[in-house]
C-alpha cells in the first residue's frame, strides 16, 4: 500500500494527464456517437466517407494517367531519373558490400559512441501521456471556442496542422527541459551536436538513396499484400489537406512543417530521447526494433506499418552509427519533401 502511495504522488500530474485523457476521450466517443445517430449507424457513415474519397482518388487516378501519357517527354525524364536513382542505390549496396568483403573501413564514420542516459522508462511513457493531453487539450479548446461561436471552426484543414505543430514543439521543449533540468546532461546527449555535420549530412543522403532499393520493394510488397485481401486504408488527413486544399500560403505551412520540422521534431523525441533510454536499458539491437515499432505505429497507417517500421530502423542505426541526429534528420527530411514533392506532382497533374 505504502508503496502505491509513493508511486501515485511521485507521478500524480501523470496519473491527473491520464485519467484527463480516459475521460476526453470517453467523451469524444459517446460525443462521436451521438453524432452517427442523427447520420445513420457509424459503419454506414465511415465506409460512405471512404467509398466517397476512394471514388474521388480513382477519379483523379484516371485523371493523372491520361495527362502523363500525354506527355511523352515527362514520362521519359521521369522514367530516367527513377532508374537512375533505382542504380545509384544498387551501385552504392554493392559497393558498401564489397569493402566489407576485401576488409575496408565503413563508409560510415563512427562517431564517439552513444553514452547511457540517465532517463528512462518512466520518463518515456510520462512524455508520450504529456503528447497525448496536449493534443486533447488543444482539441477540446477547439471544440470549446466551436461551441461558443455557434459555428463550425473555420479552416479546419489548416488547425489541423496548427494543433500538431504546436503539440510537437511542446512535448520537444519538454523532453529538452527534462534531459537538461531534470538530469542535468547535455543536449548532445540525445544527438544535437554539430560535430562533423556536413560529414553527417553527406552520410544521410548516401544512406537514403541506398535504401531506396529496399523500401520500394517493401512498399510493393505491402500494397500487394493489400490488394489481394482486398484492403483499402483510410483516407490519411495529410493527403487529404494536400489534395482539397488550394490556398498557397497553407500549403506552404503544411509543407514546412511536414518536410522540414516535423522530421527534426520527431528524431528529437523517437531517436535523441526515446531510442537513447531503450537503448540503455535493452541495447543497441532491441532498442532499434522497439523506437522503430513505436515510430511506426503512432502512425497510424496500418498499409505503411512495415515501410516505415524499416525506415524507423535505419534511422536509428544510422544515429548509433555516426552519434548525432544529423544524419538521420537528413534522411527524415529527404523522404517527407520528396513525398510531398510527389503529391504537389499528382495534385497538378490529376486536376481535371
Amino acid at each position: 500500500m505504502k508503496t502505491l502511495l509513493s508511486t501515485l504522488s511521485r507521478y500524480r500530474w501523470t496519473f491527473l494527464m491520464i485519467a484527463f485523457l480516459v475521460s476526453f476521450y470517453a467523451f469524444m466517443y459517446s460525443f462521436h456517437q451521438l453524432q452517427q445517430s442523427h447520420r445513420g449507424t457509424e459503419e454506414a457513415a465511415t465506409e460512405s466517407s471512404q467509398r466517397v474519397f476512394h471514388e474521388t482518388l480513382s477519379k483523379k487516378e484516371a485523371v493523372f494517367l491520361q495527362n502523363i501519357r500525354s506527355r511523352p517527354r515527362l514520362v521519359s525524364a521521369m522514367t530516367l531519373t527513377f532508374a537512375g536513382v533505382l542504380l545509384m542505390g544498387f551501385g552504392l549496396n554493392l559497393y558498401v558490400v564489397s569493402r566489407r568483403i576485401h576488409g575496408l573501413p565503413a563508409m560510415i564514420s563512427s562517431g564517439a559512441g552513444l553514452p547511457s542516459v540517465p532517463w528512462g522508462m518512466a520518463d518515456i511513457v510520462q512524455m508520450f501521456v504529456l503528447l497525448f493531453f496536449v493534443e486533447a487539450l488543444l482539441i477540446s479548446a477547439q471544440l470549446g471556442i466551436s461551441t461558443v461561436m455557434d459555428k463550425e471552426w473555420p479552416g479546419k484543414d489548416f488547425m489541423l496542422m496548427a494543433n500538431s505543430l504546436v503539440r510537437d514543439i511542446l512535448v520537444a521543449g519538454f523532453v529538452v527541459l527534462v534531459v537538461t533540468r531534470k538530469y542535468r546532461t547535455k543536449i548532445a546527449h540525445m544527438g544535437l551536436s554539430t560535430v562533423r555535420l556536413w560529414q553527417n549530412i553527406k552520410t544521410g543522403v548516401l544512406a537514403y538513396v541506398a535504401i531506396i532499393p529496399a523500401l520500394i520493394v517493401v512498399l510493393i510488397i505491402t500494397g500487394t499484400v493489400a490488394k489481394l485481401f482486398s484492403y483499402e486504408p483510410p483516407p490519411q488527413p495529410v493527403v487529404q489537406i494536400y489534395l482539397n486544399e488550394n490556398k498557397n500560403p497553407q500549403l506552404l505551412f503544411f509543407s514546412f512543417f511536414v518536410a522540414l520540422l516535423g522530421p527534426a521534431i520527431e528524431e528529437i523525441f523517437f531517436r535523441g530521447f526515446t531510442y537513447q533510454a531503450f537503448r540503455t536499458r535493452f541495447g543497441a539491437t532491441k532498442a532499434m526494433f522497439l523506437s522503430a515499432f513505436i515510430f511506426s505505429f503512432l502512425h497510424l497507417n496500418l498499409v505503411a506499418f512495415i515501410p516505415i517500421f524499416f525506415l524507423g530502423v535505419v534511422l536509428s542505426y544510422l544515429y548509433e552509427k555516426t552519434g548525432t541526429l544529423a544524419a538521420p534528420m537528413t534522411v527524415h527530411m529527404l523522404h517527407n519533401f520528396l513525398m510531398v514533392c510527389f503529391t504537389f506532382f499528382y495534385k497538378a497533374y490529376s486536376a481535371g
